[in-house]
């Protein structure tokens, strides 16, 4: 008896063996499916037979070149809807359903003919399907193009064929799939992606086609990606929310956190090889490298900018610690003769490593590249007047540099410093500190804690 609320599937497959193998799938009438994606994995292979059905023929009948006997399978089964842009056609998940086939109790039952029902339900988001570990996966990476814009690069076709790809993408709240019949190399996304959110993907490689009709389509996955992981880009209003969290943490100290005290010296730890190559160079200058992965990963100025970091944290006798993580020798150069009135202050990072709370300023020359790439993407500040890094003028009306304690205030400069010259003219020294841990900075930088509800825009949308 048909059930008039639900549309149904029938895909009847002849197995090897001569075994049939029967699946009824179904999914409410109210719910639009313009394809039915249907995955059946082998666990111990990691092999899979891939599926595309046009659900409104409501049948469709075919040979399967798989036996249940020998292995235990995952079947997934996803309903899509077609999307539309300007850039070309995709889909995006709106039902799901999962059954597992045991091919060993099929094996010992005897049973000649398997049936099997799948009841579609609506959702939007769901696991990546392809879990088995490959010894050699698909070189899969993204490309990630300030201000929002990802390219999905695949590098190890060796070959002229041409194979057809299926592309998962999941974020939070959706899941989009790309079947590429052309694809080669190079993919741009044709789709808005949510700001600062994790996303994965996964790509998978088809071949030896089985069956393929302009409605229907079997073929063999022959070779599949693991999930690669990135995160997006903060957007604009990312940024602004991240800089009230940051607010709120400062505001939520007592009183003699929030107040700024004089910086007369910006500083940063070395090694003791590092400054004396720079020192023995033509230039004796200390030339700004591209900005790590330090800190939330969805900044926009991570391998954007080029910059080098230096601290404005001091102590409780307004000096800065007697220790660092990061090498030996101390290079003190006058905060002021840095921080002028020629260059713009940018807030691009709140975030934290499980203890101690950081916000990164970028600090650039008015007019520079950088400086034009940080106007347009992150917020600038005023320079004279914000609770984390100001210039201000002391009693006897020169221009100091002030900064909050209540955050460590990290300055990205993104100009090249002369060493030599600060030394002659006496606008910096060096000095000796305890080293703490392994005395320098990991070439990555060290990701921020996810978990922290403070620093975490995760935790507030």
């Amino acid at each position: 008896m048909t059930d008039k609320n639900s549309n149904t599937f029938l895909f009847n497959a002849q197995l090897c063996g001569n075994r049939r193998f029967d699946l009824i799938i179904q999914w409410p009438t109210q719910l639009t499916i313009d394809v039915l994606y249907m995955l059946i994995v082998d666990n111990l292979s990691g092999g899979s037979v891939t599926i595309f059905l046009n659900p409104s023929k409501r049948k469709f009948c075919s040979s399967l070149e798989f036996s249940p006997e020998s292995s235990n399978y995952n079947i997934c089964i996803y309903g899509l809807t077609v999307k539309e842009t300007e850039y070309g056609r995709f889909y995006q998940l709106c039902s799901h359903s999962r059954g597992k086939l045991k091919g060993l109790k099929v094996a010992d039952t005897g049973i000649s003919d398997i049936t099997m029902n799948f009841e579609m339900k609506e959702t939007n988001v769901v696991e990546l399907p392809m879990k088995h570990n490959m010894k050699k996966p698909m070189n899969v990476t993204v490309l990630r193009c300030p201000p929002a814009s990802y390219t999905i690069i695949q590098s190890d076709t060796k070959s002229s064929e041409v194979f057809t790809h299926v592309l998962f993408l999941k974020q939070p709240n959706q899941t989009f799939v790309f079947i590429l019949n052309s694809f080669q190399t190079i993919f741009p996304l044709p789709l808005n992606l949510e700001s600062g959110t994790w996303t994965e993907i996964q790509m998978l490689r088809l071949s030896r086609q089985n069956c393929s009709t302009n409605k229907h389509m079997i073929a063999v996955t022959v070779h599949h990606s693991h999930v690669i992981s990135f995160k997006t880009y903060l957007s604009m209003d990312d940024y602004k929310q991240l800089y009230i969290l940051a607010l709120e943490y400062l505001y939520g100290k007592n009183t003699s956190a929030q107040q700024c005290k004089p910086i007369e010296f910006f500083y940063r730890n070395k090694s003791e090889q590092y400054y004396k190559d720079i020192l023995k160079s033509t230039s004796g200058e200390m030339i700004p490298y591209t900005k790590d992965n330090n800190g939330d990963q969805g900044s926009i100025i991570n391998g954007a900018i080029n910059g080098l970091f230096y601290s404005t944290l001091l102590g409780p006798k307004s000096k800065p610690p007697p220790i660092s993580f990061y090498g030996p020798v101390r290079l003190h150069l006058k905060a002021n003769i840095i921080f002028t009135e020629n260059c713009n202050i940018y807030f691009s990072d709140f975030y934290c490593h499980y203890e101690q709370h950081y916000v990164t300023i970028v600090l650039t020359r008015k007019g520079s590249p950088e400086d034009d790439f940080c106007n347009t993407h992150l917020l600038m500040m005023d320079k004279d007047d914000n609770p984390f890094m100001k210039l201000s003028r002391n009693i006897n009306g020169l221009k100091t540099v002030m900064a909050t304690m209540g955050i460590v205030v990290e300055v990205f400069y993104t100009e090249s410093v002369n060493i030599r010259s600060f030394l002659q003219w006496g606008h910096g020294y060096m000095s000796k500190t305890v080293l703490m841990g392994r005395g320098r900075s990991k070439p990555e930088g060290i990701p921020k804690n996810e978990n922290c509800n403070k620093c975490n825009l995760s935790h507030k949308k």
